[in-house]
């Protein structure tokens, strides 16, 4: 037919298998008639995707940001060994996660921190025992505000509902208090007493004092 592509000529333009040309078909995102047991697809349409495809791609910049971040490393100051670069660029660039993951044109699934946190959180979360927590979840489209879950184990997890709520996004702490925190802990004060004076808790003063928030 004229103006139409095979299902097979159509993936190999669009560099995806014959099966997710049909996928994409009843997506609505190619146009396609069937032909007996054939499925013809619109040539035009095929290079209309084929063009938003390639402007989707991400760019060179993106892709130099993703291997810093994933590297450990922060693209705006340079330092290094960073297990969340995440938390990093938030409390010291202002940029938050999800601005971030923008900047690295990957999805909110697509995990930013550094390699070897990702990779021993895997394990761990691979491990029989927390195996067996993850099946006592139940699907969320199913899932009723304060549904608690079903007991496989000797422990028993209850999903937040709208009353427990997780706590509220930590105190921004600016520089000039930042840099007082610092000067104080340099004058001999203990991180208990400049906790008192600053209205913080100890480990966030500690956190401070050691570059790591």
């Amino acid at each position: 037919m004229p103006g139409f592509l095979s299902a097979a000529d159509a993936a190999r333009r669009l560099g995806v298998t014959a099966g997710y040309v049909g996928t994409l078909v009843r997506r609505g995102h190619l146009e396609a008639q069937r032909v007996g047991v054939w499925l013809a697809v619109s040539e035009e349409s095929v290079a209309t995707f084929s063009q938003i495809k390639e402007q989707n791609q991400r760019t060179t910049e993106m892709l130099e940001l993703t291997r810093l971040v994933l590297d450990g490393i922060c693209p705006w100051c340079g330092r290094g060994a960073l297990l969340v670069p995440a938390r990093h660029i938030t409390a010291r660039h202002n940029i938050d996660r999800h601005q971030l993951r923008r900047l690295m044109g990957v999805g909110a699934r697509t995990p930013i921190c550094a390699a070897p946190l990702t990779q021993a959180r895997r394990e761990r979360n691979a491990q029989p025992e927390n195996l067996a927590l993850l099946t006592t979840l139940a699907p969320w489209k199913d899932r009723r505000p304060g549904q608690r879950l079903i007991r496989t184990t000797d422990r028993t997890i209850v999903m937040p509902t709208l009353e427990r709520r997780s706590p509220p996004r930590r105190k921004r702490i600016e520089p000039a208090q930042r840099t007082r925190i610092v000067a104080q802990r340099q004058e001999g004060l203990t991180y208990r007493a400049i906790a008192d004076l600053e209205g913080l808790s100890e480990v966030t003063v500690l956190r401070i004092c050691r570059g790591y928030r």
